[in-house]
């Protein structure tokens, strides 16, 4: 071995001793794998056992929380189509809402004789032809006294058969499937007459009040004064068509509907003072849908 190179290796010797003793001394070693645990987020949703003694033909007790989680707590017949009376303003008002362009709130309309010939065109007046309203008080009226002429003239701003084609386009965007309407307001109209399922009318219901909840804060409104364009009083609502909201609280929104056809008619939505999640119930064809409505709520809460 030459000199020179002696001089190479013996450097190199110590600086490999002295690099593996320091990983020793410190305990450098190979990183074990890590796992990190992974939250799941859970529905606050379980199945509630209520039977309610109902006389509605049909009827749902749906459950959904913030995220748009639901759960059907109770049917009976929920896939039954049947005549839905005023439930359609529902849809009449989503269409509405759903083309603000069209339909800016503060736009001025003209009461047509077809508007003001409908049956039950007003609860509480004769509706004048050629007055004229906002918009929004034509929402008001169709929401809460249930006016058909307010669905009336609504449909005709846009034309009444394309408007009634925009429902059905809607119903079939949000898959309510077993859902047909021919009119804006829910009456009979001979032989035909607007039909849901308890169902579709429940997913109808959540849509609403996830996109345009205003839906719902009118139609919770227990009073209203109608004024005209020119903002002077024409006349005045004293009750809301849904008389549950003057004995539950807890009820943030619906509609009622009756016609010789479809009988009975109600959908609600309500909430829970424990929870943080609201319920939508529907019944249709009912003897008695107040009754009907409140059975179901009183089991909902009174469940543990």
């Amino acid at each position: 071995m030459t000199r020179n190179l002696k001089f190479f290796i013996f450097p190199l010797f110590f600086t490999i001793i002295i690099f593996l003793g320091i990983n020793i001394l410190f305990g450098k070693t190979e990183k074990a794998p890590s796992f990190t645990a992974q939250i799941v987020e859970t529905s606050p949703l379980r199945k509630i056992n209520i039977q309610p003694n109902l006389s509605a033909q049909s009827a749902i007790v749906m459950e959904v929380d913030k995220k748009g989680n639901d759960i059907v707590h109770f049917e009976k017949g929920i896939k039954q189509k049947l005549p839905i009376a005023s439930l359609t303003k529902l849809m009449t008002a989503l269409v509405v809402f759903e083309n603000p362009l069209i339909y800016p709130k503060s736009m001025p309309i003209t009461l047509s004789k077809k508007a003001v010939s409908q049956i039950d065109a007003s609860r509480y007046i004769t509706l004048e032809e050629g007055k004229t309203f906002s918009l929004e008080t034509l929402l008001n009226i169709l929401l809460i006294e249930s006016g058909n002429g307010a669905a009336q003239i609504i449909a005709e701003t846009l034309g009444e058969k394309e408007f009634i084609n925009t429902m059905n386009f809607k119903a079939k965007e949000l898959n309510m499937l077993d859902t047909f309407f021919v009119n804006p307001s829910g009456l009979d109209n001979r032989d035909n007459y607007n039909y849901s399922t308890v169902y579709d009318l429940a997913v109808l219901a959540q849509y609403i009040k996830k996109n345009y909840p205003e839906i719902f804060h009118i139609s919770s409104k227990e009073i209203y004064h109608v004024f005209d364009i020119n903002n002077e009083f024409y006349y005045f609502i004293p009750e809301n068509t849904n008389k549950l909201l003057f004995e539950i609280p807890e009820i943030i929104g619906g509609k009622t509907g009756w016609t010789p056809t479809a009988g009975q008619c109600l959908l609600v939505l309500f909430s829970h003072p424990h929870k943080d999640t609201y319920f939508i119930s529907v019944v249709l064809n009912s003897q008695n849908r107040f009754e009907d409505i409140k059975n179901i709520i009183q089991q909902i809460y009174n469940d543990n």
